[in-house]
C-alpha cells in the first residue's frame, strides 16, 4: 500500500522549529546543523530520505559527521518519514 504524504502543515511543530538546523518554512534558526534551505535545494525525495535514515551518507560542506542522530529511520514510522520527506522537499523546492 502506498501512503500519501500529509499536508505540509503537519510538520510545523515547535520541536522542528527548535531543531538544530535552519529551515525558513519551519522558522527554525539552529546553527548546530546546516541550513536546509541551501543544502537541500534541488535535491529529490530519495536524497532527502537517505539523508534522514543514513545521515553519514553525505555530510554537508562545513560540517562533520556524527552530529545528526542516525536513529530517525527507526524512530519514525513509514508515514511519518514520508511526511517529513515531503515537507522538506516542498519547503526547499516549492
Amino acid at each position: 500500500m502506498t501512503r500519501r504524504p500529509a499536508r505540509r502543515s503537519s510538520w510545523r511543530r515547535p520541536s522542528l522549529r527548535a531543531a538544530a538546523v535552519t529551515l525558513a518554512e519551519a522558522s527554525a534558526t539552529g546553527t548546530v546543523g546546516p541550513d536546509l534551505d541551501q543544502v537541500l535545494q534541488g535535491k529529490d525525495a530519495a536524497f532527502i530520505h537517505e539523508s534522514i535514515v543514513n545521515p553519514e551518507a553525505e555530510i554537508a560542506p562545513g560540517f562533520t559527521g556524527g552530529i545528526m542522530p542516525a536513529t530517525y529511520g527507526d524512530q519514525l514510522d513509514d508515514q511519518q518519514l514520508a511526511d517529513l520527506v515531503a515537507f522538506l522537499e516542498q519547503s526547499v523546492n516549492g
